[in-house]
């Protein structure tokens, strides 16, 4: 088994699982957590594993999956919220 399918099936979530997990107004600061850190999963994910041209990694649902991550945490929270999110933890500097 390959660590690409390992990740994809232990450690992702979709945005549809997160929006349900995370239903009630009191999950908020999970909900966005969760989500960056779902985003950061996949990006890394696409980093390291594009390059060898995995078949196991669909890059476009990957990159689906991050802008509705993005979308949830600035619907959730706020825009600016996304903006610092991918200033300092995506790309910082």
């Amino acid at each position: 088994v390959k660590t690409s399918q390992i990740v994809q099936q232990n450690l992702l979530k979709t945005s549809k699982s997160i929006r349900q997990l995370y239903s009630s107004a009191a999950d908020v600061d999970s909900k966005v957590i969760e989500c960056k850190l779902q985003a950061l999963l996949r990006l890394e994910l696409c980093r390291l594993f594009s390059a060898k041209q995995s078949d196991s990694l669909d890059v476009d649902q990957m990159a689906e999956e991050v802008a509705d991550m993005l979308r949830i945490i600035s619907l959730t929270k706020d825009p600016v919220v996304v903006e610092r999110f991918l200033g300092d933890e995506v790309l910082p500097g």
